[in-house]
């Protein structure tokens, strides 16, 4: 996308002084292009985690289903093995990142928009404020709230799939440590593995509660976001 957040903030304005409750010209067009764009990136970062996933799969069935004694490069494919789950994880938390955008990209957008906002902007926030806090609101600010919400349940419904995802590798990698008999290398590697999974999974759990929360209260988590507090 290539509006600058100039142009964003004044498509807001224009927006906010039309008559439609859904978003309208060029903050449309900039709607779309975002989505777009996410779309992508959501598209890309996937093929690059299947990628990096089958490569991680292919070494672990081959230095650790197999239990072969690491030496020389086998060692150098033991770091790669950390190296390609720890990114494949990464490159996930990515896709799901852009997934949301598409998904929900005029919320997305306002991410961008609020930090750019100037004095006349900022003083469209000050009215839909108000208006979020008393639940009496004009049509601009209960649509901007129900998208607000909905960007939020994507995000844990996508982090809930990830969860249990995640939940499968920890059993799968406990089960496998436990009832094999691995060599000293392997069972480092393994090990650490299952401590960057379980991390991941903890944090993971912690992100989804929050945005179900976020879903079920919108209201004070959007006062914050026009405030700039994300």
């Amino acid at each position: 996308m290539n509006a600058t957040n100039n142009e964003l903030v004044q498509s807001f304005k224009n927006y906010w002084a039309g008559s439609s409750n859904k978003p309208t010209g060029k903050l449309q067009t900039y709607i779309s292009q975002w989505r777009q764009f996410h779309l992508q990136k959501a598209i890309l970062f996937l093929i690059l985690t299947v990628a990096l996933i089958r490569l991680s799969w292919f070494i672990w069935k081959k230095y650790f289903v197999r239990r072969k004694e690491l030496s020389g490069s086998g060692k150098f494919f033991s770091i790669l093995e950390i190296f390609t789950s720890l990114s494949g994880f990464l490159t996930w938390i990515i896709v799901i990142a852009n997934i949301q955008g598409f998904i929900n990209p005029y919320s997305s957008l306002m991410t961008k928009i609020i930090p750019a906002a100037d004095s006349a902007t900022k003083s469209i926030f000050k009215i839909m404020k108000p208006q979020i806090h008393t639940g009496d609101m004009n049509g601009k600010t209960a649509y901007l709230l129900h998208d607000f919400a909905i960007y939020h349940l994507d995000i844990a419904i996508l982090g809930l799939i990830t969860l249990f995802i995640l939940l499968w590798l920890v059993i799968y990698l406990f089960k496998f440590i436990r009832d094999n008999s691995l060599p000293t290398l392997q069972q480092i590697v393994a090990l650490s593995i299952l401590a960057i999974v379980v991390l991941l999974l903890l944090t993971d759990l912690l992100i989804t509660i929050a945005n179900f929360g976020t879903f079920f209260e919108p209201d004070y988590a959007l006062i914050d976001a026009l405030s700039g507090k994300f």
